[in-house]
């Protein structure tokens, strides 16, 4: 996950952004945050292309039954 984080969004972020300031950093990565665990599919094995959150969601759906 650190290696995606500085990957996907520091190296991106530092070629085509420059922030002000510390809080304006961290509110791009808190919105690419949002994107990576709601919307970005993951194809590794253990994921087979669900986003984090589905994976969570199923799990709480199992826990309920």
């Amino acid at each position: 996950c650190n290696r995606t984080v500085i990957d996907e969004f520091f190296r991106t972020t530092f070629r085509e952004t420059f922030d002000e300031s510390v809080d304006a950093l961290q509110r791009d990565l808190d919105r690419w945050l949002e994107f990576y665990n709601t919307k970005r599919p993951h194809p590794e094995y253990r994921n087979c292309g669900r986003r984090p959150i589905g994976t969570i969601e199923q799990y709480l759906q199992n826990c309920e039954a």
